[in-house]
């Protein structure tokens, strides 16, 4: 069974394509039971895309693709910035997400909501963590922020 771990919608400022509305629609018409959303730096369009999702039969995933850096505190140029897909498994991780993304836009906003690794790190329960995209922090120095947990 296949099914898209990584979608952006409307939500994502200049890297969205499609509505939850159309995404669920082409979900629903290749038969697949399952979508995600994954907007950057944002969870705005969750609740849309899941009553979306459950009026059309298809299990929703929720999440983000956030942006990390090593440390958020630090606000300069040429942050090196990754991108990071968090998925919620439970309530734990929606309030973990919750708290990181609140901190990401109040506290490590420089161009972007941004998390950093000790962020993460100490709210990584109820989350599931994937790569991303070609941004990814994975490709960024070999993801070495992470690793050294």
């Amino acid at each position: 069974m296949f099914c898209h771990l990584h979608n952006h919608t409307e939500y994502s400022t200049l890297d969205g394509f499609g509505t939850a509305k159309q995404y669920i629609a082409r979900a629903k018409e290749l038969e697949q039971r399952y979508i995600a959303i994954t907007d950057h730096g944002s969870i705005d369009g969750i609740l849309k895309f899941q009553k979306e999702a459950i009026k059309q039969e298809i299990a929703p995933i929720l999440g983000c693709e956030a942006y990390i850096v090593k440390d958020a505190k630090i606000k300069q140029k040429g942050d090196d910035r990754g991108h990071i897909t968090l998925l919620i498994k439970n309530e734990k991780g929606f309030q973990n997400l919750c708290k990181m993304l609140t901190y990401a836009n109040l506290e490590g906003f420089y161009y972007r909501p941004r998390i950093d690794y000790d962020l993460l790190y100490d709210n990584c329960e109820g989350l599931i963590i994937l790569t991303g995209c070609a941004e990814s922090f994975i490709a960024k120095n070999g993801g070495s922020g992470l690793l050294c947990y």
